[in-house]
């Protein structure tokens, strides 16, 4: 295939994870590899420390990390969208690109698979009523935001 690996290193990451770099020696891209760990997690869930998720971007991690996936409750009768952005602060929702987006049944519970995205300056994620808009959910959702 004309592909070749070299410069595995391994990399302390949250939560006791090792995290392997692997270089692709034809495109010089760079991957990152869980290799073993546990994740971290944020929650967002009513009568917690963390208030829901609404509109309003919150930073479970302000550096460079992981978003491993999540478990999410909606409680409106219409979709919400969960929007997962590669950002440690700031950011505008409608502007900012996300990197991932998660639609949400009305009224359902949903277990986001393990997805290991790599975001290179920190995970952020908001709930809006569009794919990648900023209108504010009627009601707030729960969740639990897992990332190294």
């Amino acid at each position: 295939m004309g592909l070749s690996l070299s410069g595995v290193t391994l990399n302390a990451g949250a939560g006791g994870a090792d995290v392997a770099v692997i270089n692709d020696s034809v495109s010089g891209n760079d991957y990152q590899i869980v290799v073993s760990g546990f994740a971290s997690s944020y929650l967002a869930w009513g009568g917690t420390t963390n208030a829901v998720l609404t509109n309003s971007i919150v930073f479970p991690k302000a550096s460079a990390g992981l978003f491993c996936g999540g478990v999410f409750y909606n409680p409106n009768s219409s979709i919400v969208y969960v929007q997962v952005l590669n950002l440690a602060t700031g950011g505008t929702l409608g502007t900012t690109v996300p990197i991932h987006v998660i639609a949400l049944a009305p009224n359902e519970i949903w277990n986001e698979p393990l997805r290991n995205l790599f975001a290179s300056s920190g995970i952020a994620v908001a709930a809006t009523t569009t794919p990648t808009g900023s209108g504010a959910p009627s009601t707030g959702i729960s969740g639990e935001v897992f990332y190294l």
